[in-house]
């Protein structure tokens, strides 16, 4: 049986002028224990800055940050069956890191302020107002373990894992010195991170939020 899902690459500019980086889109087909890659597509084809893609769970969408013409970072989607591309956010702020909701109502992503603040916020999937989530934390990077919890890399000295429980705004420290890297876990309602345990000594781990404990993965 042959299955086909998308594979996405990120091309960085090939020519030290261009300071930026594109996103390729390819059909990858698994059979038989066989992978290949094909047909690649630029889904962005923009100068500058494009990054930090994401599925669209359902539909056939894209996400990515893209630097404007004034050097600031909107939400973009491109559309995997037209091939065409249009704007989500468009704003004086610069956001990143664009993230489908377990709902799928809305763009949950960073919205990186000019006084320095970067705060957790959506904005509904077709477009719209924003609406905060978190302006006390610098995040850096987030997922969702469900509508009402979220894992969050906070920025600082060191860099910390906190897990945030939006209804009562209870947030845990889970732990410090992470990586950029969360991730759900597919089929579990757990989440993968990295951790420095030591100098060049880095292990993957994994949080049970049912047991509340953090368990080595490798």
């Amino acid at each position: 049986m042959k299955t086909l899902i998308w594979l996405i690459v990120l091309l960085p500019g090939l020519v030290k002028a261009q300071s930026g980086s594109e996103i390729l889109v390819l059909d990858l087909k698994v059979r038989k224990g066989s992978v290949s890659a094909s047909n690649p597509v630029n889904a962005t084809r923009h100068p500058g800055y494009d990054n930090q893609p994401h599925f669209h769970p359902q539909l056939p969408l894209l996400y990515f940050a893209s630097f404007n013409e004034d050097g600031r970072s909107d939400i973009r989607a491109f559309n995997l069956k037209t091939k065409t591309t249009s704007n989500i956010t468009t704003t004086a702020e610069r956001e990143y890191s664009p993230t489908v909701t377990p709902d799928r109502q809305f763009l949950s992503c960073i919205i990186q302020r000019d006084n320095g603040a970067q705060d957790l916020g959506k904005y509904p999937i077709d477009g719209g107002e924003p609406q905060v989530l978190i302006n006390n934390l610098t995040v850096g990077y987030h997922v969702w373990l469900d509508n009402s919890h979220v894992a969050l890399f906070v920025l600082g000295e060191p860099q910390t894992l906190h897990y945030l429980q939006l209804p009562t705004r209870q947030d845990t420290i889970l732990a410090s010195g992470i990586g950029r890297s969360l991730h759900r876990i597919p089929g579990e309602r757990a989440l993968s991170f990295v951790w420095k345990k030591a100098e060049n000594d880095w292990r993957i781990m994994r949080f049970d939020p049912e047991k509340n404990t953090v368990s080595e993965i490798a």
